[in-house]
C-alpha cells in the first residue's frame, strides 16, 4: 500500500511538473508575439534608407525568407507597373500607438515599408517626438511639407538620399481621425 501512494505520489508531482512547463512555455510565446516595435534606428545603412536587411527590389519570397511574420496579400493596382501591397500578420508599435506594415512590391520587387498608426487627442505630442527621434538619428530633414483642403491636414517631413527617402506623415481633419505613416522605400 505504501509503494503504491508513493507512486501515485511521484505521478502527480510529474503531472505537475508537465503542466507547469508547458504553461510557462504558452506564456512566453505569447509574450514574444506581442507587438514589435518600430525600428527606427534600423532605417539606414550604408547611406541609404532602407528596413533593416531587406534589400530594395528583393523578391516577394526572399523578403518572407527575413521576416519572422508572415505576409498576407492586400491591395493591388495599375500605374506604371503593377503594385502589389502585403501586409504584416503582427502589430508593431512606437510612441504608445499601435501600428500595422505593409510591404510594397512594385513589379516583384520591395519599394516601400509602411508603417500606418491610428492616433488619439495627443497626435502633436507623438509626431513631433517620433520627428525628433528621426531628427536625431538621420539629421535634419531634406523637406518639410504642410497641405490642406476641404476638412483634411496633412503635415510631413523627408529625408532624402540618392535612392532612396523616409517619410513621417500626420493626416488630420475634420473627416478623418488622427492619423501617422512612416515610409521608407525607393525614389
Amino acid at each position: 500500500m505504501k509503494k503504491k501512494t508513493s507512486l501515485l505520489m511521484a505521478a502527480v508531482i510529474v503531472l505537475v511538473i508537465v503542466v507547469l512547463a508547458f504553461a510557462a512555455y504558452f506564456m512566453l510565446a505569447r509574450k514574444e508575439s506581442g507587438p514589435k516595435a518600430v525600428p527606427l534606428d534600423e532605417l539606414s545603412a550604408d547611406g541609404e534608407y532602407q528596413f533593416g536587411e531587406l534589400a530594395w527590389g528583393a523578391s516577394l519570397e526572399d523578403v518572407k525568407k527575413a521576416l519572422p511574420y508572415e505576409l498576407t496579400e492586400g491591395m493591388k493596382w495599375e500605374a506604371d507597373g503593377e503594385y502589389i501591397e502585403y501586409n504584416a500578420d503582427t502589430p508593431f508599435e512606437l510612441g504608445g500607438r499601435s501600428a500595422t506594415a505593409a510591404f510594397e512590391f512594385h513589379d516583384g520587387g520591395l519599394s516601400t515599408v509602411k508603417f500606418s498608426f491610428h492616433l488619439g487627442e495627443d497626435y502633436e505630442e507623438w509626431i513631433a517626438e517620433q520627428v525628433q527621434t528621426l531628427t536625431s538619428l538621420y539629421g535634419q530633414e531634406t523637406d518639410k511639407m504642410e497641405n490642406s483642403s476641404d476638412g483634411y491636414a496633412s503635415k510631413g517631413y523627408r529625408w532624402d538620399t540618392e535612392n532612396t527617402s523616409l517619410q513621417i506623415i500626420l493626416m488630420t481633419g475634420d473627416k478623418i481621425k488622427p492619423s501617422g505613416t512612416i515610409v521608407v522605400g525607393v525614389k
